[in-house]
């Protein structure tokens, strides 16, 4: 079971991902504020901000600057 975090907004919002449950929760400003488990929509967009991440940090690992500039600044990928 792995729990996954993501941070959006400078910390205003949390997505928790329970991957092995499926379960998705949101804090805001760290506070329990929606449960989102059943959401295929939320889960989506979970899963593209991971592999994008997972992307982005490969980029980076292999030296390819130009390409992870290109990802933070949201010029490719993401539209799988």
């Amino acid at each position: 079971m792995s729990l996954v975090k993501i941070d959006l907004y400078g910390g205003k919002y949390t997505a928790l991902h329970d991957e092995g449950h499926g379960g998705v929760t949101v804090l805001r400003y760290g506070e329990a504020w929606r449960n989102e488990t059943g959401d295929g929509f939320i889960l989506a967009m979970i899963q593209e901000i991971i592999s994008l991440r997972e992307e982005l940090e490969i980029a980076r690992e292999t030296g390819n600057e130009r390409e992870a500039l290109a990802y933070e600044r949201g010029l490719i990928g993401g539209t799988k």
